[in-house]
């Protein structure tokens, strides 16, 4: 027996593999016998989970880039500035905009 078929069996039966004739051989069967070892793998939403891993990275790293973007982008709109981002509790402070006395006009 070959040693690069660990998975299949050899059987020798006599006559049972469909030769006719006056004398029949020795048949050889083939029997796969490491059938239940094919797992399925595992899936999320009908797609394998190698592939939502790796596209579910991508799609997080542009999310926190796109995040930051507009973080920076309307933090120069007074309204964005007091209502969300003064709010933020470690960086909160960055954003507070005072003018000192002597530039206020009033």
């Amino acid at each position: 027996m070959p040693a690069h078929t660990a998975g299949i069996a050899y059987v020798r039966s006599l006559g049972q593999c469909g030769c006719y004739g006056p004398v029949q051989p020795f048949c050889i069967e083939v029997r796969i016998t490491f059938v239940f070892l094919i797992k399925k793998q595992p899936q999320f939403a009908g797609f394998p989970l190698k592939t939502v891993t790796r596209y579910g990275t991508i799609a997080s790293a542009f999310g926190a880039t796109a995040g930051i973007f507009a973080v920076f982008f309307f933090g120069e709109v007074p309204r964005v500035r007091k209502d969300i981002l003064m709010n933020i509790p470690v960086i909160g402070g960055y954003w507070e905009r005072s003018i000192p006395p002597e530039d206020n006009p009033f």
